[in-house]
């Protein structure tokens, strides 16, 4: 059913609406168009109805606006406003049979939307009036917060300023404390250097006290044909042949006599070594021009051509140490550490020299492995911290009684009191390929153990032979297949230039690690001595003691 609305304005104008369903003129009439229902007539036929809801299937009807042209009502507003209405209902050119315009639901809702707009215009207005003071208070606000945030950029630029200023001033104290500190350790060190120069000094002057008396002696007996005197003497330890350590005894001899590149010196301390042992027994042959006493390293004075101190240094021997005086070669004289005692200074060098010479020898790599048999001894422990310097993977071998004497420089250890088989088995554990270096100074009775536990290519450095060097049925055809490396070393008995490169390397690459106190000194014990029966009994019981293994690191002498 289709129905067709006619509306009759005050100004005679006609409106035809035409909707689908009886509920686009309520609609359009009661709600959209906001038209009260008490001015609402409408008339069927020329019937006049009070209400729309009585409207039926009727297919014409018209409505007029009961309003005259009263103030606010929707007549008025079409009357005042017919101008602005035309402008905004498109009408249809359209008419129907009675020649009325026809108003479409474009016009329609163009209509509503007008009359909606006029309605809501004043709050619109409103919301716009307080969208402007909220603009207004907002911009206010900013204006504050900006002028806050100055301040508080000019506070922070003060803060800075004072902590700049304050760090100026820390910075200035700790120079100030730190000028002060240099002056005080000057200070104090001039006031160390006035002492030691004071005792060393009156020491001279002891010396030269005795000197004096002793040429007085030497004057007073010169016709009566009395001994040398004892000034031109040197005790030392001496033997008159091979055996127990009960052959040391007590003896003397002539002072020796620096030559051109040698210097005169007066021991201070010494160590017993493995070779000294070999040597009482025979069993070490003494390099050829080498002298007969004990002793292969030294710590004390170099001596002027007047008897007076010049330094404190230490070095290697090819025998001497166990004497009052020897003379060494110039080029292998190495300064003390100052960090370093002279009673301590006596076991250095033979130790760290040798295990320096093993590796070199060996040529290993950062990351390489190497096995030390002896580890716990002096050449052992020195080899295990230089390992740690190096940057090579030590293991130890040792006597189970003596690894709480080593587990600080390597956790990789196997124990010696167990069978050749069982340390092999503990090798291959930590190293399944093998190691690429052993040093060896164990001789026949780990030669198994030695070819066993190498890896292709490796190297077999011998330094000493503890246990014999004599080994049955050894067949050469094992080293061949792995292609070992045999290198057999001793230091003792090398020419003097190569010793003077070894020391001069040793200067370079390991006495800093010393001197710095990054490598320790490995000392079993510190013996001091006179030169009489009792300071030969001490020797002949740190011999005794090196014989039955008793020693952990090294066994000093200091002298008297």
């Amino acid at each position: 059913m289709t129905y067709q609305i006619f509306i009759q304005t005050p100004e005679g104008s006609h409106l035809h609406f035409i909707g689908s369903d009886i509920n686009d003129i309520k609609v359009f009439v009661g709600q959209e168009l906001g038209i009260p229902e008490d001015i609402q007539k409408y008339h069927i036929g020329g019937r006049l109805l009070s209400n729309i809801s009585q409207l039926s299937d009727l297919c014409t009807i018209t409505l007029f606006l009961g309003l005259q042209g009263g103030k606010g009502g929707f007549g008025s507003l079409l009357k005042n406003q017919a101008q602005t209405r035309r402008k905004i209902i498109n009408w249809d050119q359209s008419r129907d049979r009675d020649g009325r315009r026809i108003i479409n639901s474009k016009n329609t809702i163009n209509l509503i939307n007008y009359f909606q707009n006029k309605k809501d215009e004043p709050n619109k207005i409103k919301k716009e009036r307080d969208q402007v003071e909220l603009t207004q208070a907002t911009l206010k606000a900013n204006e504050s917060n900006i002028k806050l945030d100055q301040v508080y950029i000019r506070r922070n630029q003060q803060n800075e300023k004072n902590i700049e200023n304050s760090i100026q001033q820390a910075k200035g104290n700790y120079k100030a404390r730190k000028q002060a500190e240099k002056v005080k350790e000057k200070v104090e060190l001039d006031f160390l250097n006035e002492i030691d120069q004071f005792l060393e000094e009156e020491k001279q002057e002891q010396q030269q006290e005795q000197i004096n008396n002793i040429d007085e002696q030497i004057n007073k007996s010169e016709n009566v044909g009395t001994e040398e005197p004892q000034i031109s003497k040197k005790v030392k330890v001496t033997q008159q042949e091979y055996g127990s350590p009960e052959v040391l005894k007590l003896g003397e001899s002539d002072i020796p006599k620096p030559l051109e590149n040698q210097s005169l010196i007066e021991i201070k301390s010494t160590s017993i070594n493995r070779a000294d042992t070999l040597q009482r027994q025979g069993l070490y042959a003494i390099p050829k021009g080498s002298t007969t006493i004990l002793g292969l390293e030294f710590a004390g004075y170099e001596l002027d051509e007047n008897g007076n101190r010049i330094r404190k240094v230490m070095s290697i021997l090819p025998g001497g140490g166990y004497s009052q005086f020897v003379v060494v070669n110039k080029d292998h004289l190495i300064d003390v550490p100052a960090n370093i005692p002279l009673e301590i200074a006596g076991g250095i060098c033979e130790v760290y020299l040798t295990a320096y010479l093993l590796y070199k020898l060996s040529d290993l790599r950062k990351g390489d492995s190497c096995l030390i048999y002896a580890a716990a001894s002096g050449v052992g422990q020195a080899a295990l911290q230089l390992s740690n310097i190096f940057g090579i993977n030590a293991i130890a071998s040792c006597s189970k009684g003596k690894v709480d004497a080593i587990k600080k420089y390597t956790k990789n250890i196997i124990i010696r009191d167990e069978s050749i088989e069982e340390q092999f088995k503990q090798l291959k554990t930590l190293f399944p390929q093998g190691v690429n270096a052993i040093f060896d100074c164990i001789g026949k009775q780990n030669y198994k153990l030695t070819v066993d536990s190498l890896a292709i290519d490796g190297k077999w450095i011998l330094y000493g032979l503890i246990t014999g060097g004599l080994i049955e049925n050894f067949n050469l055809g094992s080293l061949l297949q792995k292609r070992i490396s045999l290198i057999n070393t001793t230091l003792r008995s090398r020419p003097d230039d190569f010793k003077k490169n070894l020391i001069a390397e040793f200067k370079q690459y390991v006495l800093p690690y010393i001197a710095n106190g990054d490598i320790e000194i490995p000392v079993d014990s510190i013996t001091k001595i006179k030169w009489d029966q009792n300071g030969i009994n001490e020797f002949i019981r740190l011999h005794t003691e090196m014989d039955q293994n008793k020693n952990v690191g090294k066994q000093i002498v200091v002298f008297e």
